[in-house]
């Protein structure tokens, strides 16, 4: 008997549901337009102008983030790490300052970026990847690592870690 009543409400609820053909056609998903139809898409690429010394500039930033790298690969124990950390805050502010400079004549973050990429494609990535690579690695060794590479590369705009695009 139970099963009667449930089948019988089961067989009204099927019926009152209706299957996807009673759906009205603007529910449904549009047909895809052929290749031939489609616009094409429409490409953008920005333009950096830059002065000599600007690009000596971009040049001069790549080479101290090579640096920064250099000193930071060895450190692997907090003691290291602190006895590193003048040089670090010196190289730091080099790259700051440099960073300046550039904002100063119109080139900041990623224009910049994409200056140092067009003068050393090569170099640039290779040298972001390694810098980052290492400075995760000193990051994870400790807190006394962590603080210290807080202190040296400083808050805000100022520091080449902001945003990946910036080198």
């Amino acid at each position: 008997m139970k099963s009667q009543m449930f089948n019988l409400v089961l067989c009204a609820a099927l019926t009152s549901c209706g299957d996807s053909s009673d759906q009205p056609s603007s529910a449904k998903q549009p047909a895809p337009i052929p290749q031939e139809q489609r616009e094409p898409i429409k490409r953008t690429s920005a333009t950096v102008t830059a002065t000599k010394e600007t690009q000596e500039i971009a040049l001069q930033r790549l080479e101290l983030l090579k640096q920064i790298t250099e000193v930071l690969k060895p450190l692997r124990d907090p003691a290291a790490a602190l006895a590193k950390e003048e040089e670090l805050q010196s190289l730091f502010s080099q790259y700051s300052e440099l960073g300046q400079k550039a904002a100063e004549q119109g080139l900041k973050d990623r224009p910049l970026a994409a200056l140092t990429d067009h003068l050393a494609p090569d170099e640039s990535s290779d040298a972001r990847a390694e810098f980052f690579m290492y400075l995760g690695i000193v990051r994870q060794l400790g807190s006394e690592q962590r603080e210290m590479l807080d202190r040296v590369m400083g808050t805000g705009d100022l520091t080449p870690t902001e945003t990946s695009e910036e080198f």
